[in-house]
Parts: structure tokens; sequence; C-alpha cells
């Protein structure tokens, strides 16, 4: 018999304000009607994902982004497109900063060593507002959207018909040089 498992990711989650700000962009988006909307409570910048991971797994998951020394994450989010597969309109910074960058390459480091391994495609920050959109021309916003991050998080996707479909399960200061110790939600 399989464990049983969860599927995960680590994400910057965005704060009251700003999940607003990006779901009244996503609600401004002329969509072909087969698009669907990412409900505003599950939008989130993606640094990592793990996929299915065991639960008898789980405390070596937190215990690799508890090693995580890592700043504080600033970005402005100013462009918006679409990638055609896999069919997502999306909003992201014009290029990833460096603290972002040194987040996910910190993260996929300690993942590695307890077993999980690095993306090997490049990484493209970004928030998906919608799927099943074939065609977006991408674009500068109008105003770009700042966006400060203080701590990451582990996500649990979960099984539910309704949205929202995303729940975080634990946080982790971003503090440079400083032993993150993770917040259980």
């Amino acid at each position: 018999m399989k464990p049983e498992a969860r599927r995960l990711f680590f994400a910057l989650w965005p704060g009251t304000e700003l999940r607003r700000e990006l779901a009244a962009l996503g609600r401004s988006l002329d969509l072909p009607g087969r698009a669907r909307r990412v409900h505003p409570e599950d939008l989130h910048l993606t640094l990592q994902y793990l996929g299915p991971v065991p639960v008898d797994r789980m405390d070596a998951v937190r215990a690799a982004a508890g090693g995580v020394a890592a700043g504080p994450v600033t970005l402005d989010i100013a462009r918006l497109g679409c990638w055609p597969r896999p069919r997502i309109a999306w909003c992201a910074p014009l290029e990833a900063p460096r603290a972002l960058r040194e987040l996910v390459d910190a993260l996929g480091e300690r993942l590695a060593a307890v077993g999980y391994p690095r993306e090997d495609r490049p990484y493209r920050p970004h928030v998906t507002l919608a799927r099943e959109v074939r065609r977006l021309d991408e674009r500068l916003l109008p105003r770009a959207f700042p966006w400060e991050s203080a701590d990451f998080v582990l996500v649990e996707s979960l099984s539910v018909a309704e949205p929202p479909r995303y729940k975080v399960v634990a946080r982790w200061p971003l503090a440079e040089k400083l032993e993150n110790k993770e917040r259980t939600n």
C-alpha cells in the first residue's frame, strides 16, 4: 500500500491588498468563454513545485525549508501575457529580482539535499490569472503592482470541487542570515 501523499508546492503568497488588485486584473481581461479565472484566494507566485509528497517525508520537506537563509523579496508585477502551452494567462515581473532568484536557488538546493530534484527549466516567476487561455498579447501593464514578501509558504493543493483549492500549511520568514523558524497556519 502506498503511503498517503499530499500535493505540495512552495510559493510567495500575496497580502490582502495585492490579492485584490491581482484578482481585479484577472477579471479585467477579455477572455474567451472557455477560460477559467483563478480564484482570488488561490493567486500566488510558485517558487518550487514538489507534487505528491508522502506524509512520512513531510518532516524532511519542512526541515529543508527551515534551513533556507534568504532575504525579503521585493518585485513589481509589470507585464501580462499568455503561454499557449499550458494555456495560461499570467502576470509577472519584467525580470526575476536577485533576491527572488537567490530564494529559489537556496530552496532548490535544500530540497535537493533531501531528495527532491531541481527544476531543469529556467525559472519564470509568474502569477497564473486564468487557465484555458490560448491567446493573450504580451504587454506591459498600465502600472506595476509592487509585491513585498517577508516570508514564503508551503501550500497544499486540495482535491475539492469548489475553489479555493490551495491551503497554506506553513510559513517561513525571509530574514538574511537568520535562522528561519516555521510558523504553522
